[in-house]
């Protein structure tokens, strides 16, 4: 798999995705499609993450599946296509702010 900078290797899973949203509710997602990397490229290897998320339009996916959100509303689970991230500021780690 390509993404902007790197690929990887590996294969496709099906799963429920849970997101936790306002007031502790959740939103489970039966039926994602998400690629399990085997291998990945030297750019990532040693970063501060374990995964990516993505959320481009269908059309963009390397095998054609819809990102999670897009798979709820088809889903009827959202009502309208919006996600939104809250960043709460924690001070330093590692001398980086965040």
């Amino acid at each position: 798999m390509q993404y902007g900078k790197g690929n990887s290797k590996g294969f496709l899973g099906e799963d429920i995705v849970r997101f936790l949203g306002e007031n502790g509710t959740m939103l489970e997602i039966p039926n994602c499609i998400f690629g399990q990397a085997t291998s990945i490229a030297d750019d990532f290897v040693g970063a501060k993450f374990d995964g990516i998320l993505g959320l481009a339009y269908q059309s963009l996916s390397a095998f054609g599946a819809p990102n999670p959100l897009l798979n709820a509303m088809e889903q009827g689970l959202l009502d309208s296509p919006i996600f939104t991230v809250y960043l709460e500021e924690r001070g330093l780690k590692d001398n980086v702010p965040g």
